[in-house]
């Protein structure tokens, strides 16, 4: 199934507990935040897609709490601009 709305929205239904595996997200919250929503949806082992900037390394080492339930795996880079897109993939063990 694919839903498009936005995140905040999203996590609210209880229905949608670990039922997706995986899930892209731009323009949102900063990343921590927008991990711990996600933590709600993604099930173990699904994969968080989020397009960030160049404030994205600063928003990481700011906030390890996203350890806890994520793991960082890997960035695709956008253009030659600061953009990228950071992978995460969903811990099974949280």
């Amino acid at each position: 199934m694919t839903v498009n709305d936005r995140l905040e929205n999203f996590v609210e239904d209880q229905a949608h507990a670990a039922a997706f595996d995986g899930f892209t997200s731009r323009a949102t919250l900063k990343l921590v935040p927008t991990l711990a929503l996600a933590a709600r949806v993604i099930a173990p082992g699904g994969s968080a897609f989020l397009w960030k900037g160049s404030g994205r390394e600063q928003e990481m080492e700011q906030d390890a709490g996203w350890q806890g339930a994520w793991e960082f795996t890997g960035l695709l880079g956008v253009g030659s601009g600061p953009n990228v897109v950071v992978r995460f993939i969903r811990k099974t063990n949280d």
